[in-house]
């Protein structure tokens, strides 16, 4: 019996237009999905960008200033990036996304993506690949609050020393605020349109501009190699 039912419907005819429908709301529902991807995409990186372009040239340490600047990303940058993620999103069903293979293969890219950047976030890499800036654009140094230098060979020099040092990443529960029975110093880079800075401990490490923290792996990094230098300074006036 279920064999006949089957024959029978073999026989039946789709119509055209029933077709059609059915590949507009597969369309649709993919144009759908594509959106919400591309503006989980824009919206932190163009919240990213409008940061950083705004912290070059506004301070943030003004609180009228800082919340205009969030009100503006609010009101006109999020329905922007909706409005691009629309115009993208049709643009790609129109590239070829509406076919099955085509969708399947971008989607696991847009799944590769994360996870290669996140494996290079947590990579083991030089300590100065984190405390880098461009010799050219150097004004002062702070060191520990107590010791400061406007001479771009002591910074240069003090980067060099660091730079024999790896890290990793940490996780943010990894990171343990009581700092109190450790030995370490901060440090302050004040650049042309920047400013860059840690808090170097002798087995780990707080970048403040990125708010991330990483392990020494070739610790203990040598805290009274810098203790030395600004004592040098202090008492014969150079370094």
């Amino acid at each position: 019996m279920s064999n006949k039912i089957k024959q029978e419907m073999t026989k039946i005819e789709i119509p055209k237009e029933l077709s059609s429908r059915s590949l507009m709301g597969v369309n649709q529902a993919k144009g759908k999905f594509l959106f919400f991807i591309f503006l989980f995409i824009l919206i932190p990186f163009s919240f990213y960008v409008y940061a950083n372009i705004y912290d070059n040239y506004i301070s943030w340490n003004n609180g009228y200033s800082t919340i205009l600047a969030i009100l503006i990303y609010l009101i006109v940058f999020i329905p922007l990036m909706a409005y691009v993620s629309e115009k993208l999103a049709k643009f790609s069903l129109k590239l070829g996304l509406d076919k099955r293979k085509n969708f399947i293969i971008f989607i696991a890219i847009l799944i590769t993506i994360p996870i290669i950047v996140t494996i290079n976030d947590y990579r083991e890499k030089d300590l100065d690949d984190v405390i880098s800036f461009n010799s050219k654009d150097f004004e002062q140094l702070i060191l520990g609050n107590a010791w400061t230098t406007d001479k771009k060979e002591h910074a240069d020099e003090l980067i060099d020393f660091l730079s024999q040092y790896r890290i990793k990443k940490m996780k943010d529960d990894e990171w343990n605020g009581d700092v109190s029975k450790e030995k370490g110093f901060s440090i302050d880079i004040y650049l042309k349109d920047k400013s860059l800075g840690a808090s170097i401990y002798e087995n780990r490490v707080w970048v403040y501009r990125s708010g991330k923290a990483y392990h020494v792996v070739n610790g203990p990094i040598d805290i009274d190699w810098i203790e030395k230098k600004v004592q040098e300074e202090f008492d014969e006036l150079q370094w």
